[in-house]
């Protein structure tokens, strides 16, 4: 499958003019209005009834042994006298036919010439599937009128389809938005298709290593204290074995390279994720990457900074033994990279990068054998997200890399939703659980889903779900709780003293357990001795006595 030439586009831009003025209301803005409005070099324009329209590229056709497709694009739906875009109305053509038939009765009953129009377009029938991705077809390529005609009847089903839909009052309705509202409607956008790869449930239960790796759109590389240069991302060419060892890091982005080139779609997002990214310096290891995103590879100019990866500028070297080296080199190179076929594959441009001239377009797939280019760039559909904590054990960030980022900090833990979605339930280990987050957030101390996970496992295998014993709480205090606590007395002595009061009494509340209680060294040893055969959770409060007494000996406080 490959896109449609830009003549043939403007072909089928004039046929659908000529049978716009047999349909009574509808316009067809100009190819060339389009490009002075848009600024984009590539050919546009757009099938419109007042409010409603539908907008049409060169790059959403394409041709398949002389059939032409129309690739599932994304549309919106606009409200007469309202600013931005309809809430709940379908994101893209798939969901626009899946919503016209789910409704098709109440089409057929308030406007039976939409429901006609349904029923004579057969979009079942149209719908092809080619890798993962959904197309329809639009007609043969020696029949333009009947691929005119088709397009038109497309944007009188989605025009039609928000005519009815949004003549209701009470439809909800985005009116005008603040910066803050779009720049968060955004952020959720990319939540949602990061959502797509790796969703809460699996990184809980610690598959999600598997989900990735059956991914050719998300990498995920845990971050080594030993990556000090760009190969630890990319991976490294071996010249005894003649064969390049790429990492998942590199395949994706080599992925995502080649769905730019290939389909001129910036939205559809490739990911790179680095856990525990700055056990490392950054800067170091991601030194080419933070160079090229300054000149990132874009979908209407495909042009960009580039950055070499092994040796050998001229040619593909093979990640898989295939065919036979080169006798000069001792690689094992692509078949192809000293043929004229090379210029029509999609990693000539990172073979060539000055070469490539405007309108070029890949023509077919990569050869086999997992061919690696000998440079790299970082395309406008690739993002890289990094998990991060900030202790003694990692590296800070330099300005050059807090200057490419987002920084976003999720230190909000909401005990009482997750515990509700994974079905644990109200009562004595809910409340233990919110009662030492809440001691603990004053010194950014408390804990996350995970390790309120891991607890209540310890307590699954102990058969105490439903009515947890005080040892086993004591001693999950201790192994879980307390060994994260470190710190100087103005961080972490009102934190230790009110865990001592909660040794002692596990039923009150947070609010209720005041440090003053034991406002110095002599109450507080005074009130340890009395209460020690009490105390509720005695392990935890001798080892929170102990790490205080270090906490007055020598300023400083750990578990260990």
């Amino acid at each position: 499958m490959k896109g449609i030439d830009s003549a043939t586009f403007e072909k089928i831009h004039e046929k659908i003019k000529e049978k716009v003025k047999e349909s009574e209301g509808i316009t067809i803005t100009e190819i060339e209005k389009m490009k002075d409005n848009t600024k984009l070099a590539e050919p546009f324009f757009r099938i419109e009834i007042p409010p409603n329209s539908i907008l049409i590229s060169e790059r959403d056709l394409f041709v398949d042994e002389e059939k032409v497709y129309l690739k599932n694009k994304q549309i919106t739906f606009n409200v007469s006298g309202k600013a931005g875009k309809a809430k709940g109305m379908p994101a893209n053509l798939n969901t626009l036919f899946e919503e016209l038939e789910k409704e098709s009765n109440q089409f057929k009953e308030k406007d039976p010439d939409l429901f006609n129009l349904l029923e004579k377009f057969g979009y079942k029938e149209r719908r092809k599937e080619i890798n993962k991705e959904i197309y329809y077809f639009m007609g043969d390529s020696r029949n333009l009128d009947d691929i005119a005609e088709n397009i038109l009847t497309l944007a009188k089903l989605k025009i039609g389809y928000g005519k009815m839909k949004l003549s209701g009052e009470n439809f909800e309705i985005r009116t005008e938005e603040s910066p803050e509202e779009i720049k968060e409607d955004k952020i959720n956008k990319w939540l949602e298709k990061i959502k797509e790869y790796i969703t809460p449930e699996l990184i809980l239960k610690e598959n999600y290593e598997e989900a990735i790796k059956k991914s050719e759109r998300v990498a995920f590389l845990p971050v080594r204290p030993d990556w000090n240069e760009p190969k630890k991302m990319w991976g490294y060419y071996n010249p005894l074995t003649g064969l390049f060892y790429p990492t998942d890091g590199l395949i994706v982005l080599l992925n995502a390279f080649k769905d730019l080139v290939k389909n001129r779609d910036k939205e559809r997002k490739y990911f790179i994720i680095l856990d525990e990214m700055n056990l490392a310096r950054v800067e170091y290891y991601m030194s080419d990457l933070l160079s090229l995103m300054e000149n990132m590879w874009k979908a209407d100019s495909l042009k960009g900074e580039t950055a070499q990866i092994h040796p050998y500028l001229d040619s593909c070297i093979l990640s898989e033994p295939k065919g036979l080296k080169d006798e000069q080199s001792g690689a094992y190179i692509c078949e192809n990279s000293k043929s004229e076929k090379c210029k029509e594959c999609p990693y000539y441009p990172l073979l060539h990068p000055d070469e490539v001239k405007e309108g070029w377009k890949a023509e077919f797939e990569v050869p086999e054998g997992n061919p690696i280019p000998p440079r790299i760039a970082y395309p406008e559909n690739l993002a890289i997200i990094g998990t991060v904590n900030v202790d003694e054990t990692t590296f800070s960030f330099a300005p050059k890399v807090l200057d490419r980022a987002f920084v976003v900090e999720f230190n909000e833990v909401y005990v009482d939703e997750y515990c509700k979605e994974y079905e644990i339930p109200d009562g004595t280990f809910r409340n233990f659980v919110k009662v030492l987050n809440e001691i603990l957030k004053p010194a950014t101390l408390h804990f996350g889903y995970r390790v309120i996970n891991e607890m209540w496992k310890y307590l699954e295998e102990n058969g105490e779900k439903e009515n947890p014993s005080d040892s086993s709480l004591d001693f999950l205090l201790k192994s879980k709780v307390l060994p994260k606590i470190h710190g100087t007395e103005e961080r972490v002595g009102k934190v230790l003293k009110k865990l001592m009061l909660y040794c002692e009494d596990p039923q009150k509340e947070a609010k209720d357990l005041n440090p003053d209680d034991l406002k110095d060294s002599e109450k507080w040893w005074e009130k340890y001795e009395e209460k020690k055969e009490q105390l509720k959770f005695k392990d935890s409060a001798a080892k929170i006595r102990e790490m205080y007494a270090r906490l007055k000996d020598t300023g400083y406080c750990s578990y260990f």
